[in-house]
């Protein structure tokens, strides 16, 4: 993650605009996901989230990513495709810098 986005998870209400988006794009999928935790606590709504991409199908994974913006390519490049965790972070990253350019270029 870039360093203006690791300056902006300092914020709460990023994290918490970000944790949103997140939501925001599973229900584009037809899924429901809601993180039970909303703490400013990196650790836990990663796990969380891994834990979700888990129970997803192939074909739903598959959605989800696409609909990120996360290549298979991506994917490929840094991790086997199975490490959940991993596949957990990129997935913040990209729905943070949804939100961090939504918010630079509204202002």
């Amino acid at each position: 993650m870039d360093i203006q986005l690791n300056e902006q998870f300092q914020n709460g209400d990023f994290v918490k605009s970000t944790l949103d988006q997140i939501e925001k794009d599973f229900r584009l999928c037809g899924l429901d996901f809601c993180f039970s935790n909303r703490e400013v606590n990196q650790d836990n709504y990663l796990i969380e989230l891994s834990t979700e991409l888990q129970k997803l199908s192939g074909e739903q994974l598959f959605q989800f990513l696409y609909i990120l913006d996360i290549t298979p390519q991506k994917l490929m490049e840094t991790t086997d495709g199975n490490d959940f965790l991993w596949m957990a972070k990129l997935v913040v990253e990209r729905a943070a810098k949804k939100v961090y350019l939504r918010r630079f270029y509204s202002s």
